[in-house]
């Protein structure tokens, strides 16, 4: 997950839970820039302020390693590559068929 996916997700569970900045900071004994920033894809943080963060909201953590993190782990990769980009399309398209296949929708 990049950090901007992850700060628009604490945000909106911030947000959700009708809280502010600073009692989400003090509960999980961070700065109120530190989590302002986070909020805004900025910074680099750490796995325990992340861990910490999550419990202030009422969150669990987890750390899923799922064949479609692995493909989007290499996907990621090629993105720099010599490939054309009719070619990376192509890739891309594959490999969302794949993570389709090798995971099941468990919505039904």
């Amino acid at each position: 997950m990049e950090i901007a996916e992850l700060g628009e997700q604490l945000k909106q569970k911030r947000v959700e839970s009708g809280r502010t900045i600073a009692s989400v900071a003090a509960e999980a004994g961070l700065s109120v820039p530190y989590i302002a920033n986070l909020e805004n894809g900025r910074g680099n943080p750490t796995l325990a302020a992340v861990n910490r963060l999550a419990e202030a909201l009422g969150l669990r953590l987890s750390i899923i390693d799922t064949p479609e993190s692995r493909l989007l782990e290499v996907m990621t990769q090629l993105k720099g590559s010599p490939l054309n980009e009719r070619d990376r399309q192509r890739l891309q398209d594959v490999t969302t068929l794949i993570a389709g296949a090798i995971s099941p929708d468990t919505s039904r």
